[in-house]
C-alpha cells in the first residue's frame, strides 16, 4: 500500500471508532422511545453544565496555556515573566473576543429570531425569549445556530484527533495513550448528544427528524478529522493554529454552559428546597467526572508525538 492508500485507510478506521458508538447510541434514543420529566430535564442539564465548564476549562484553557507557555519560553530565550505575561494576555484576549461574540449573537437572534413559547401538559415554561438558545423557539435558524455553538468544541478535537491518525500512518504504532484519547472523547459526547437530542424534542420537533439531525451532528466531526490529518501530512506547523481554535471554542462552550444551561436548571427551583440541593449536587458530580474524564485526554502526548 502507498502512504496515501496507509493514511486513508487509517482515517477510516478512526473516524469509525470515534462515530460508531454515537452513532449505534442515537439510533437507539427514538427506538427506545425516551420520555424524560422536566425534574430530569433539569438534571440532565446541571450534569452538562458541570462537565462541559470543566472541558472549556480544564482542558483546553488549561493545555491552551501550558503549549503556550513553552513556546513563548522558547521564542523569548527562557524570560518566563514575559512569556507568562504575553500567554496570559492572549488568551484573555481570545477568551473574550469569544465571549463577546457569542454575546453579541446572543443579542441579534434575540432580536431577529424569536420564536413562541409553548406550555407543556404539566407546568409552565419560563418564558425567557431573548435566550437564543431558548428550548422553546422553534426557529429553525436560532435551533441551527444553537446546535452549531454546542458543537464548537470538536473542531479541536477533529483536528487533533486527525493530527493523531497521520502519526499512526507515518510510523505504524498505536500508543496507547492516544486510544484512551479517543476513549475519552467518546465518554464526554454522550451528554452533549442527549443535550441535542432532547433539546429537538422539547421544541416539538419530530423524532424522525430530530435523530436525523443528531446522527448528522455525530458525523460532522469526520471533515475536521480529515482536515487535521491533512495539514499534518503535508508538515505543515499547525499547533498554534489549533490552540487559537481551542481558546475560541472553550469561550463558546463556556458561554453556553453558564448563560443557557445554568438557567435551565435553576428556574422556579426553591433555594430552601431539597430538589435545590439535589440539582446542585448532581451539578458538582458533572463537575466531578469531566476533570476524572479529562485527565486521560492528553493532547500534550498526542503533540509530542506529531511533532518529534
Amino acid at each position: 500500500m502507498t502512504d496515501i492508500q496507509i493514511l486513508v485507510t487509517v482515517i477510516f478506521v478512526i473516524s469509525a471508532f470515534v462515530i460508531g458508538v454515537p452513532l449505534i447510541y442515537g439510533i437507539c434514543l427514538p427506538i427506545f422511545k425516551p420520555r424524560i420529566s422536566p425534574r430530569a430535564y433539569k438534571y440532565l442539564y446541571a450534569f452538562s453544565s458541570g462537565f462541559f465548564i470543566m472541558m472549556s476549562t480544564v482542558l483546553f484553557i488549561g493545555e491552551s496555556k501550558t503549549h503556550l507557555e513553552e513556546e513563548f519560553i522558547t521564542i523569548f530565550s527562557d524570560n518566563i515573566v514575559l512569556a507568562k505575561t504575553i500567554t496570559g494576555i492572549m488568551i484573555a484576549s481570545l477568551i473574550l473576543v469569544g465571549l463577546l461574540f457569542s454575546l453579541g449573537l446572543k443579542y441579534f437572534f434575540a432580536k431577529h429570531f424569536k420564536g413562541k413559547a409553548i406550555n407543556s401538559e404539566n407546568e409552565t415554561k419560563h418564558d425567557h425569549d431573548e435566550l437564543i438558545f431558548n428550548l422553546n423557539d422553534h426557529n429553525p435558524k436560532s435551533k441551527a445556530f444553537a446546535i452549531f455553538f454546542l458543537l464548537s468544541h470538536r473542531i479541536p478535537d477533529g483536528l487533533i484527533i486527525g493530527t493523531l491518525a497521520t502519526q499512526i500512518a507515518k510510523s505504524g504504532d498505536i500508543n496507547p495513550v492516544n486510544i484512551i484519547f479517543l476513549c475519552s472523547f467518546l465518554i464526554h459526547i454522550i451528554p452533549e448528544e442527549l443535550i441535542i437530542y432532547y433539546r429537538q424534542i422539547q421544541m416539538n420537533i419530530p423524532v424522525k427528524k430530530a435523530t436525523i439531525n443528531s446522527l448528522i451532528a455525530v458525523c460532522s466531526i469526520i471533515p475536521l478529522i480529515v482536515l487535521g490529518s491533512v495539514i499534518t501530512w503535508f508538515s505543515l506547523n499547525n499547533e498554534f493554529a489549533i490552540h487559537v481554535v481551542q481558546l475560541i471554542a472553550a469561550s463558546f462552550l463556556l458561554f453556553i454552559s453558564i448563560v443557557e444551561f445554568i438557567p435551565e436548571f435553576i428556574h422556579d427551583v426553591k433555594t430552601n428546597g431539597k430538589e435545590w440541593y439535589i440539582i446542585i449536587l448532581i451539578w458538582i458530580i458533572g463537575i466531578a467526572i469531566g476533570i476524572f474524564v479529562l485527565s486521560f485526554h492528553d493532547h500534550t502526548a498526542a503533540h509530542a508525538h506529531i511533532l518529534s
